[in-house]
């Protein structure tokens, strides 16, 4: 990799740490991410399509792998320019994904709005984490229950895809949801069941209303017919569109306790929304500290990258992020200071490509390491 002369470090390859380099794009880098992303800039500057990181917390903690124990000015300038340098990186259609705990969470969202400007913040996304303590003392504080990952865009126009789940058994039900609506839209005002919108509108047309209506008296009609009780509303309605051999939803309206309700069918799948508890934050296929639950990241690179697009985590941990871009065809750089680098890490990722596909398929990686150079200040 091509370097600066005039920059105190530069990255170097390591070919026996590599492997199968010639047919990968992939960088393994062991180096601090301060210095890496610097020389990243020069090759990868506006190429990075998905930038996820799950930093130090600054928590004051010493664990096996790695040491979070930080003075809050030294933490604080580290992650600005953590979060300076991945602005440059990332493609002009973009996203990032900052994963943290509750120790510094708010700074952290402020001092990346410094950098992407509060117009490129999305959403706080929030994870379970769960807590199985039992205390018996006074507490200073309640325990965390969640992390958070701050989404941000390089740019703010750019538009996300919708995000879906499958729907589990308690999920998946159908439901009654207001036709009224108070914000602005379509002048859609009209004497609808003797009801009227005055402080706002209708969702639908009126057409679409009526036919509506009389959806709901057909199957109303078509349960009393089969004596089935019309408050499982699911099961009469799904026989009814069997009965009826309809290939399609049908809309159904009802007047319910003064209220005009629309119906919502049972869905295999449901939209994603900012609150991720169906997920737990830890991972449990390592012994690494905190290991970060591979369904996260295949939920974010599914959501935000198409396949050979580039993700970087400049704070690889225990190397979940390249594991699953690995397993999902996306190129990948990542990066970690500590010396598991070169081992942990290494065996996790070769383990991961090794048992992917026909041999002559699999994809490796480049392994790189941050060096000073040998140039003396003047």
């Amino acid at each position: 990799m091509d370097n600066n002369p005039g920059k105190k470090y530069l990255l170097q390859e390591n070919v026996s740490l590599s492997y199968r380099r010639e047919s990968s794009e992939n960088l393994l880098i062991h180096g601090d991410s301060l210095f890496v992303l610097e020389l990243l800039r020069e090759q990868y500057k506006g190429k990075i399509n998905c930038i996820y990181m799950d930093p130090p917390y600054c928590s004051g903690t010493k664990n096996k792998h790695y040491s979070d124990c930080y003075s809050q000015e030294e933490y604080m300038k580290m992650m600005q320019v953590v979060f300076a340098l991945s602005y440059e990186l990332l493609a002009d259609t973009g996203f990032m994904f900052v994963q943290m705990g509750r120790e510094y969470a708010y700074m952290i969202r402020g001092l990346i709005e410094s950098e992407f400007t509060s117009s490129n913040f999305r959403n706080e996304i929030i994870i379970r984490r769960d807590d199985h303590k039992v205390y018996t003392n006074p507490i200073g504080h309640l325990a965390s229950g969640y992390d958070s990952i701050f989404l941000f865009s390089k740019n703010p126009n750019t538009m996300m895809p919708v995000l879906t789940k499958k729907a589990d058994e308690r999920e998946r039900k159908g439901y009654w949801k207001n036709l009224y609506r108070s914000t602005d839209g379509p002048r859609q005002q009209y004497h609808l069941c003797g009801l009227y919108p005055y402080n706002g509108n209708w969702r639908w047309t009126r057409q679409k209303a009526l036919k509506a209506l009389h959806n709901y008296e057909q199957i109303v009609e078509y349960a009393l017919e089969k004596r089935w009780d019309i408050e499982e509303f699911d099961f009469v309605y799904e026989r009814y569109i069997e009965q009826q051999k309809i290939l399609h939803e049908i809309p159904v309206l009802r007047k319910q306790n003064g209220t005009m309700e629309f119906y919502v069918p049972p869905s295999d799948e449901i939209c994603v929304t900012d609150n991720w508890t169906d997920l737990d934050v830890r991972g449990n296929l390592t012994d690494f500290e905190h290991e970060v639950n591979k369904e996260i990241i295949r939920r974010i690179i599914t959501w935000v990258t198409s396949e050979g697009e580039t993700v970087l985590d400049p704070f690889l941990g225990s190397g979940t992020s390249l594991v699953v871009s690995s397993e999902m065809n996306r190129k990948w750089i990542g990066i970690e200071k500590e010396k598991y680098c070169c081992t942990d890490i290494r065996n996790r990722i070769n383990k991961t490509l090794g048992e992917m596909g026909r041999e002559e398929e699999i994809k490796g990686y480049r392994f790189f390491e941050l060096n000073k150079t040998n140039n003396r200040d003047k």
